[in-house]
């Protein structure tokens, strides 16, 4: 069966809210009715952010691989940061690459401070390297979040020095490495290249080349 679609931002806070009561209502409409979800995320990202954290991450992987990437990254950006990085981390690492890459920078970093600190240097990685410098630079500074500041630093080092060279870089560079997380490695460029924990940094052969 068949309804004639309210318009697209009636439709959309009125899924909005029947899927806040009964999900799986809303699911039952939604794949009966694709062309209304395609409307509710093309003109209403944030109730669409909305209905996709009242279906689950699980289902809201479903509804988003018919969407185009922009169109996602928009709803990401409206949804709550932790719902937002568990839909990320279902999918596979290079398609949430692709969606955080598209994402405005500062809501990209929101999410991904919910991610494990030990996960971020591999996924960070897969971003292209634009995404993933600006990301990093924003990465360095404390975390908005209720949780407190974050305490870790960061530093960026040229490729093609060794493990104990870069080591002595960051001495001269900080006057503490108490907090030293992450090192980026970058090329002549200023691209990201690679990243290093601060733990494997220090327990590499001197002569180790950061390549």
């Amino acid at each position: 069966m068949r309804f004639n679609l309210p318009r697209p931002r009636q439709l959309a806070r009125n899924l909005r809210e029947v899927a806040q009561r009964r999900p799986e209502t809303t699911e039952e409409y939604l794949e009966a009715n694709p062309e209304a979800w395609a409307r509710i995320a093309e003109v209403d990202p944030h109730d669409a952010a909305d209905i996709l954290e009242a279906l689950g991450s699980e289902t809201a992987v479903d509804f988003i691989d018919s969407l185009e990437t922009e169109e996602v990254a928009r709803i990401l950006e409206e949804m709550n940061d932790g719902a937002a990085a568990e839909l990320l981390q279902l999918l596979p690492e290079n398609e949430a690459a692709r969606l955080v890459g598209a994402m405005d920078a500062d809501e990209a970093v929101d999410v991904l401070n919910k991610y494990d600190e030990e996960e971020l240097p591999a996924f960070i990685e897969k971003l292209e390297p634009d995404a993933a410098v600006e990301i990093n630079q924003l990465l360095a500074y404390p975390r908005d979040t209720a949780g407190g500041l974050m305490t870790t630093e960061v530093a960026s080092l040229p490729m093609g020095l060794t493990a104990g060279e870069a080591i002595e870089a960051l001495r001269r560079m900080h006057e503490t490495l108490d907090d030293l997380a992450y090192v980026y490695v970058v090329d002549d460029a200023g691209h990201l290249s690679g990243v290093v924990s601060f733990r494997e940094l220090v327990f590499a052969r001197p002569g180790t080349g950061l390549d």
